[in-house]
């Protein structure tokens, strides 16, 4: 199942290329990806084959939280970190957290260079019926997500 979304997510992002030019990145652009939620990879994979020589950041969620199974080849120029992107507490600007906060323990510190910049940001990231979270979260998590992804790649 995870290879068909990963060839159908490789195609949509060919067409929507193809018809758009949107993941290109310009010459003034810098030369780096954001990939908010990677897995499996198919965006990212049509991107780098666009922008040949672009380096590529990729969050997904790790598996063992009930992610999707990275199919992108290993490549030097990607770096990938699994982990829950909502959680990113620092990068969202937020540094006091109340101890009392139920998820206070997993909020994370900095992930990202304050002064890296991307060239192309995808946020194509929705909410997993398979990720494993606090029920509390269930009703919210897919604005939770959405906002995340875009303050971010902001």
């Amino acid at each position: 199942m995870v290879q068909i979304f990963y060839k159908m997510m490789k195609e949509i992002g060919q067409e929507m290329h193809r018809s758009t030019r949107a993941l290109a990145i310009s010459k003034v652009d810098s030369p780096n990806i954001l990939d908010m939620c990677m897995a499996p990879g198919g965006f990212l994979a049509t991107a780098l084959n666009i922008n040949p020589g672009a380096r590529a950041l990729g969050f997904s969620l790790p598996v063992s939280e009930g992610g999707h199974k990275v199919l992108l080849p290993r490549d030097t120029n990607v770096m990938l970190k699994f982990l829950d992107i909502t959680m990113l507490a620092a990068d969202m600007g937020v540094i006091d957290i109340p101890a009392e906060h139920p998820e206070a323990k997993n909020l994370l510190s900095q992930q990202l260079d304050p002064g890296e910049l991307f060239g192309l940001v995808l946020c194509d990231g929705q909410v997993l019926r398979t990720h494993v979270r606090a029920a509390y979260r269930d009703m919210r998590e897919a604005r939770r997500l959405a906002v995340t992804q875009l303050v971010i790649g902001l």
